[in-house]
Protein backbone atom coordinates (compact mmCIF):
# COMPACT_ATOMS: atom_id res chain seq x y z
CA UNK A 1 0.00 0.00 0.00
CA UNK A 2 2.81 2.40 0.90
CA UNK A 3 4.57 1.62 -2.36
CA UNK A 4 1.44 2.44 -4.38
CA UNK A 5 0.96 5.67 -2.41
CA UNK A 6 4.60 6.62 -3.08
CA UNK A 7 4.19 5.91 -6.79
CA UNK A 8 1.04 8.06 -6.95
CA UNK A 9 2.71 10.93 -5.10
CA UNK A 10 5.75 10.62 -7.39
CA UNK A 11 3.52 10.75 -10.46
CA UNK A 12 1.66 13.79 -9.11
CA UNK A 13 4.86 15.61 -8.30
CA UNK A 14 6.31 14.73 -11.71
CA UNK A 15 3.21 15.98 -13.52
CA UNK A 16 3.08 19.11 -11.40
CA UNK A 17 6.76 19.77 -12.09
CA UNK A 18 6.24 19.26 -15.81
CA UNK A 19 3.21 21.52 -15.66
CA UNK A 20 5.16 24.19 -13.79
CA UNK A 21 7.78 24.16 -16.53
CA UNK A 22 5.05 24.50 -19.17
CA UNK A 23 3.64 27.45 -17.26
CA UNK A 24 7.07 29.11 -17.45
CA UNK A 25 7.59 28.66 -13.75
CA UNK A 26 5.48 30.90 -11.62
CA UNK A 27 4.14 33.55 -13.93
CA UNK A 28 1.77 36.19 -12.64
CA UNK A 29 -1.79 35.76 -13.88
CA UNK A 30 -1.94 38.14 -16.87
CA UNK A 31 -4.67 40.76 -17.25
CA UNK A 32 -7.89 39.73 -19.01
CA UNK A 33 -11.61 40.27 -18.51
CA UNK A 34 -14.27 37.59 -18.12
CA UNK A 35 -18.03 37.70 -17.57
CA UNK A 36 -19.96 36.09 -14.70
CA UNK A 37 -23.16 34.15 -15.37
CA UNK A 38 -25.14 37.22 -14.29
CA UNK A 39 -23.34 39.40 -16.88
CA UNK A 40 -20.89 41.22 -14.59
CA UNK A 41 -17.36 41.85 -15.89
CA UNK A 42 -14.52 40.46 -13.77
CA UNK A 43 -10.85 41.34 -14.17
CA UNK A 44 -8.35 38.50 -13.78
CA UNK A 45 -6.79 40.21 -10.76
CA UNK A 46 -10.10 39.89 -8.91
CA UNK A 47 -10.12 36.11 -9.46
CA UNK A 48 -7.08 35.42 -7.31
CA UNK A 49 -7.91 33.43 -4.21
CA UNK A 50 -5.72 33.08 -1.16
CA UNK A 51 -3.73 29.89 -1.15
CA UNK A 52 -4.06 27.37 -3.95
CA UNK A 53 -6.88 27.29 -6.46
CA UNK A 54 -7.75 25.76 -9.81
CA UNK A 55 -8.64 27.54 -13.06
CA UNK A 56 -10.38 25.12 -15.47
CA UNK A 57 -10.58 26.35 -19.08
CA UNK A 58 -13.20 24.51 -21.17
CA UNK A 59 -15.27 24.98 -24.31
CA UNK A 60 -18.71 23.90 -25.52
CA UNK A 61 -19.16 20.56 -27.24
CA UNK A 62 -15.84 19.28 -25.88
CA UNK A 63 -16.14 15.70 -24.65
CA UNK A 64 -12.87 15.78 -22.64
CA UNK A 65 -13.97 19.08 -21.05
CA UNK A 66 -17.29 17.53 -20.03
CA UNK A 67 -15.44 14.54 -18.58
CA UNK A 68 -13.12 16.71 -16.48
CA UNK A 69 -16.03 18.76 -15.13
CA UNK A 70 -18.04 15.62 -14.37
CA UNK A 71 -15.06 14.14 -12.55
CA UNK A 72 -14.53 17.24 -10.41
CA UNK A 73 -18.27 17.49 -9.78
CA UNK A 74 -18.47 13.86 -8.64
CA UNK A 75 -15.81 14.18 -5.96
CA UNK A 76 -17.09 15.31 -2.58
CA UNK A 77 -13.69 16.86 -1.83
CA UNK A 78 -14.15 19.42 -4.60
CA UNK A 79 -13.33 22.70 -2.89
CA UNK A 80 -15.76 24.44 -5.20
CA UNK A 81 -15.13 28.00 -3.95
CA UNK A 82 -11.46 27.56 -4.94
CA UNK A 83 -12.33 26.49 -8.50
CA UNK A 84 -12.93 28.88 -11.40
CA UNK A 85 -14.47 27.35 -14.52
CA UNK A 86 -14.08 29.44 -17.66
CA UNK A 87 -15.86 28.80 -20.95
CA UNK A 88 -13.92 29.62 -24.14
CA UNK A 89 -16.07 31.30 -26.77
CA UNK A 90 -19.11 30.97 -24.51
CA UNK A 91 -21.43 33.70 -23.28
CA UNK A 92 -22.91 34.09 -19.78
CA UNK A 93 -26.12 32.23 -20.70
CA UNK A 94 -24.18 29.24 -22.03
CA UNK A 95 -22.08 29.18 -18.86
CA UNK A 96 -25.24 29.25 -16.71
CA UNK A 97 -26.54 26.19 -18.58
CA UNK A 98 -23.22 24.41 -18.12
CA UNK A 99 -23.13 25.30 -14.41
CA UNK A 100 -26.63 23.84 -13.94
CA UNK A 101 -25.29 20.46 -15.13
CA UNK A 102 -22.79 20.39 -12.23
CA UNK A 103 -24.73 21.00 -9.01
CA UNK A 104 -21.83 20.11 -6.69
CA UNK A 105 -19.85 22.96 -8.23
CA UNK A 106 -22.52 25.63 -7.73
CA UNK A 107 -20.22 27.62 -5.45
CA UNK A 108 -17.43 27.60 -8.05
CA UNK A 109 -16.86 30.73 -10.11
CA UNK A 110 -18.51 30.14 -13.52
CA UNK A 111 -17.15 32.64 -16.03
CA UNK A 112 -17.56 33.25 -19.74
CA UNK A 113 -14.72 34.18 -22.09
CA UNK A 114 -16.66 34.95 -25.29
CA UNK A 115 -13.72 36.62 -27.06
CA UNK A 116 -11.22 34.03 -25.76
CA UNK A 117 -9.14 36.78 -24.14
CA UNK A 118 -7.92 34.47 -21.36
CA UNK A 119 -7.08 31.77 -23.88
CA UNK A 120 -4.91 34.16 -25.82
CA UNK A 121 -2.89 35.59 -22.93
CA UNK A 122 -2.57 32.25 -21.12
CA UNK A 123 -1.44 30.44 -24.27
CA UNK A 124 -4.15 27.79 -24.17
CA UNK A 125 -3.52 25.30 -26.98
CA UNK A 126 -5.68 22.32 -25.95
CA UNK A 127 -9.00 21.75 -24.23
CA UNK A 128 -9.48 21.36 -21.41
CA UNK A 129 -6.57 23.17 -19.79
CA UNK A 130 -6.34 23.19 -16.01
CA UNK A 131 -4.13 25.73 -14.27
CA UNK A 132 -2.90 25.41 -10.70
CA UNK A 133 -2.54 28.83 -9.10
CA UNK A 134 -1.17 30.04 -5.80
CA UNK A 135 -2.69 33.44 -5.17
CA UNK A 136 -2.28 35.32 -8.45
CA UNK A 137 0.59 33.18 -9.78
CA UNK A 138 0.29 30.35 -12.29
CA UNK A 139 2.30 27.47 -10.80
CA UNK A 140 1.46 24.76 -13.35
CA UNK A 141 -0.80 23.81 -16.22
CA UNK A 142 -2.19 20.53 -17.48
CA UNK A 143 -3.40 20.65 -21.09
CA UNK A 144 -5.60 18.04 -22.69
CA UNK A 145 -6.87 14.92 -21.01
CA UNK A 146 -5.56 12.67 -18.29
CA UNK A 147 -6.55 9.12 -19.09
CA UNK A 148 -6.77 7.93 -15.52
CA UNK A 149 -9.52 9.24 -13.28
CA UNK A 150 -7.29 8.59 -10.26
CA UNK A 151 -4.36 10.52 -11.73
CA UNK A 152 -6.48 13.60 -12.39
CA UNK A 153 -8.05 13.29 -8.95
CA UNK A 154 -4.61 13.09 -7.35
CA UNK A 155 -3.31 16.12 -9.22
CA UNK A 156 -6.30 18.38 -8.57
CA UNK A 157 -7.07 17.49 -5.00
CA UNK A 158 -3.47 17.25 -3.84
CA UNK A 159 -3.06 20.80 -5.13
CA UNK A 160 -6.25 22.09 -3.49
CA UNK A 161 -5.28 20.50 -0.17
CA UNK A 162 -2.01 22.49 -0.09
CA UNK A 163 -3.65 25.81 0.77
Amino acid sequence: MRKIFSLVIGAVLGLAAAGAAAAAERKALPPFTLTTVDGTSVESGALAAEGTWIFVYVQARCVPCDAVLAQIDSDERAAAPRIAIVGAGMDADQMAVLAAKHPNLKSSRWLADPARAASSVLGVKAMPTVFGLRGSFVEWRLAGTVRSHKDLESILFTWLEKR
